[in-house]
């Protein structure tokens, strides 16, 4: 009887919410914010890479999917797309011993752009060397939904970081259910990609979204001019921002890396092959993305073999770019300065700086793959613009330059070569 009434308020609230003004809306929904400051006991948060903690996150999330109508029950009771398959997703899991509690997924624009790409237009966003993530298969385990958050803040929190600091990415990208849409632009101030409802989203069984994008090199900012004035519970800018969250469990980063691949060739058949049939609707560009990714043969006989004749597919393994994220300085004939690379292969890398360079020119690299070593490269300018994005060509065999391209494919294989 307490769980209903609760419900029934509930509903009667977001009911009247619903037809509030918009200016009173936003102050309304911040008011209602209550961060428990107190760690759950025992809670723990980190990237899913085993078997039993991405399948105990497909579930929670099969679940929750299946229970809000966002789709129809699966034979394996997990939810899994494709996009899970890629080394630029990464799922984030809360744990309370061995219980997945809470996950949510990230998906980097990448091999198959990402999920809300069938619906709305994110193209205007994708300039040289931006990145963008769509947040997607959030999920809390019905015990702990809206109890002050002890388990969606928390989550949050690892969210925010994890994407800002080892993501490599500049904009979240949404598509939301209208009825969260309130929460995500008046609590997290996302802003919509597009003045419009999508009535069918078949991403999510048909379900209408609303689409919503954060630039984090501004959320601070903004974060800071909406809550750094409110009580500890209520101040998602010192929350998210700054808090450290106990029981975060972070990966850790060589030069530049951005991702976290976790699939090794027998998660790829059990998850795949086994549980889903995910891969067996991909477009015949989308398997030839996969079957560049993973180049092994004990991958491969795991994925849908595409048309393009396999010589010709393995041809362009010097030339596979790899989303990296590192400092590297650079000497021209006049000038020296400061950049990033974006991604990078063994022939080459994208190159963002606050200036343009001379097409042709030929130029040196200063790369600090660690605090004791530089690697110095030299490189070709192919192209550049007026932005400061300019594409580069190796010019010579530098072996070192090789190491850090090719540790970047092992991670690929799960940090180790697949046994032949």
């Amino acid at each position: 009887m307490a769980s209903k009434l609760k419900r029934h308020r509930l509903l009667l609230r977001d009911k009247v919410l619903k037809h509030l003004p918009e200016s009173l809306k936003g102050p309304l929904y911040r008011k209602m914010i209550k961060i428990d400051l107190d760690p759950l006991p025992g809670l723990e948060l980190r990237v899913a890479r085993t078997e039993h903690e991405l399948s105990s996150a497909f579930r929670l999330l099969h679940d929750n999917y299946v229970r809000s109508g966002f789709m129809n029950p699966h034979p394996s009771g997990m939810r899994i797309t494709k996009y899970h398959a890629l080394s630029s997703t990464t799922t984030l899991i809360a744990c309370i011993g061995d219980q997945v509690v809470g996950t949510v997924s990230i998906v980097r624009n990448g091999a198959f752009g990402v999920p809300l790409d069938a619906v709305f237009d994110v193209s205007p966003f994708l300039k040289k060397g931006v990145r963008i993530a769509e947040v997607s298969s959030l999920a809390v385990h019905p015990e702990h939904s809206g109890k002050r958050g002890q388990i969606l803040f928390p989550l949050l929190n690892f969210l925010y970081h994890y994407c800002e600091y080892y993501f490599g990415v500049d904009y979240l990208v949404i598509a939301v259910n209208p009825t969260w849409w309130d929460f995500y632009r008046h609590v997290l101030l996302f802003e919509k990609l597009e003045d419009r409802i999508v009535t069918e989203y078949s991403f999510v069984n048909g379900a209408p979204a609303v689409g919503g994008i954060l630039n984090l090199k501004t959320a601070r900012e903004r974060y800071s001019a909406m809550y750094n004035h409110r009580a500890a519970n209520q101040n998602l800018f010192e929350y998210l921002g700054n808090k450290t969250i106990a029981g975060v469990e972070y990966p850790t980063r060589g030069y530049g890396k951005v991702s976290d691949p976790v699939m090794t060739p027998d998660l790829l058949r059990h998850f795949f092959v086994e549980q889903s049939d995910a891969l067996s609707k991909l477009s015949e560009h989308e398997k030839v993305e996969l079957w560049n990714l993973y180049s092994h043969r004990d991958f491969r006989k795991h994925l849908p073999r595409p048309l393009t004749p396999v010589a010709k597919l393995d041809g362009r393994g010097k030339n596979l770019r790899h989303d990296i994220d590192g400092e590297v300085r650079v000497h021209t004939n006049q000038v020296s300065i400061t950049g990033r690379i974006k991604n990078a292969s063994h022939c080459g890398m994208l190159l963002i700086a606050n200036r343009g360079l001379r097409q042709g020119e030929s130029i040196e690299l200063e790369i600090p793959i660690s605090e004791s070593e530089i690697i110095r490269v030299t490189a070709n300018v192919v192209w550049s613009d007026v932005q400061g994005a300019s594409g580069l060509r190796i010019a010579e065999n530098h072996n070192r330059w090789g190491d850090l391209i090719r540790s970047l494919e092992n991670e690929l294989l799960h940090e180790r070569k697949p046994a032949a």
